[in-house]
């Protein structure tokens, strides 16, 4: 007899979140489990290409935050499909989600992607939802995963809920999904340095600090370029800064990619400016992945994937008028240092292949709820 599995995640859209359900799902042993999916509003490519991976999707129309009806609708979609295991993933998944499956399983499991403002509480809003968040993992929920230990240590910071309740199973990533014509070659060309960022154009991003940063590099090194993958709210404001310092002719935006790799093979070092992360983002996985030096603020879980000076540049974000200096410093040291930053990608690599690759990470969910449900693996 399979294992039940049933996800809920708030969106289908193919974003960090949608990447870790996809990647996770695709490497779960399909002879043991049989894995359902539902995605409470707002459709996405995800739904097809978890359907090609064999697993049965739903899609739901929840109106707005305080549509309490979609818990009516995922308890009858839970009867129906009478799993043993339910997984939901994001805030609203999260409330809803473990709202109807409680008593509806036998395993109840939540996913915390992201070190969120609101677990904080710092408004009255956050702390309503923050007390119905804390009910549900202290008293149904039999596991919080977390991408990372600093996310685990964040959410024990700001909520009452026990310790023992968190599980941690790192973040992960499809390795066999890197193209094999994908080379990169940091520092092979003489013409041009190509620095590169990819991520939403958002303030949690900070790709102003590394714009901050560029002014300099570009002033020091006349073939230095930045590159800037990405769309979201913040692109005319970064914009505007781009075009008061005349530089349209040394930082580029290059939009959503869906090619990430490709956008990684033009770059010689890449820079992951965030605020705050949970685990490690796709992006910085991908990097990783094929050998790419990285700079990158320290935020979130983000020393577990890379150690500052092994597998990378850390940068500190205490202050936060320091971060663009701190980047500019770091940048500075892999162009006058070439034979450092490939090594620093080298063993990026080496750490991703050797921990993080999704079928290790799948492995590790599997025996979670083999040892939850009482299973011999």
């Amino acid at each position: 007899m399979k294992i039940k599995i049933l996800f809920i995640i708030t969106t289908f859209q193919k974003d960090g979140p949608g990447n870790y359900l996809k990647y996770l799902v695709k490497y779960l042993d399909k002879s043991k489990f049989e894995i359902y999916a539902c995605c409470l509003y707002n459709n996405g490519e995800i739904q097809q290409e978890l359907e090609y991976l064999g697993v049965k999707t739903f899609v739901f129309d929840m109106k707005s935050f305080i549509d309490i009806s979609i818990v009516w609708k995922l308890k009858r979609l839970i009867t129906e499909i009478e799993p043993d295991v339910v997984n939901t993933i994001l805030l609203r998944a999260d409330l809803f989600g473990r709202t109807a499956a409680i008593g509806k399983c036998k395993v109840l499991l939540s996913t915390i992607l992201n070190q969120d403002d609101y677990r904080q509480k710092t408004t009255l809003s956050d702390k309503i939802l923050m007390h119905f968040d804390e009910k549900l993992s202290n008293k149904y929920t039999n596991k919080i995963i977390v991408e990372a230990v600093g996310v685990k240590k964040y959410c024990i910071k700001y909520q009452n809920i026990d310790e023992e309740k968190y599980e941690v199973i790192n973040s992960l990533i499809d390795v066999n999904e890197i193209p094999q014509n994908i080379k990169t070659l940091p520092f092979e060309s003489k013409d041009k340095i190509i620095i590169g960022t990819a991520g939403r154009l958002h303030p949690q991003k900070g790709q102003e600090y590394l714009i901050e940063a560029f002014k300099s590099i570009a002033n020091k090194y006349p073939n230095a370029l930045l590159y800037i993958y990405g769309s979201g709210e913040l692109e005319c404001h970064l914009r505007e800064i781009v075009g008061e310092n005349d530089l349209h002719d040394r930082i580029f935006f290059k939009g959503y990619t869906n090619n990430l790799y490709g956008a990684l093979s033009e770059m010689d070092i890449y820079v992951m400016p965030s605020m705050w992360e949970g685990g490690a983002p796709i992006s910085v996985l991908s990097s990783m992945a094929v050998g790419l030096p990285i700079i990158s603020t320290n935020v979130g879980g983000i020393d577990e994937f890379i150690s500052d000076g092994n597998e990378g540049l850390l940068i500190d974000v205490n202050d936060k008028n320091k971060v663009a200096s701190k980047l500019e410093k770091a940048i500075e040291s892999l162009i006058n240092n070439k034979d450092k930053a490939k090594n620093l990608g080298a063993n990026a690599k080496i750490k991703l292949y050797n921990n993080f690759a999704a079928d290790k990470i799948a492995k590790k969910y599997e025996h979670l709820c083999f040892k939850l449900l009482g299973i011999d693996s």
